[in-house]
């Protein structure tokens, strides 16, 4: 099992994906290891 974690966001104008951001930013000043990606860019959970 990996430490990495998958923040995914789908947004119109762009707010959701800064609230995504400062999620992805919160957990890395935690020490995690964090990937954000749009959904629609994420094709498999593998690794999460």
């Amino acid at each position: 099992m990996s430490n990495n974690t998958l923040v995914t966001y789908a947004t119109r104008y762009g707010s959701t994906r800064e609230v995504a951001e400062t999620i992805a930013a919160a957990l890395r000043g935690g020490g995690l290891e964090v990937a954000l990606q749009p959904i629609k860019a994420v094709q498999t959970l593998e690794g999460y």
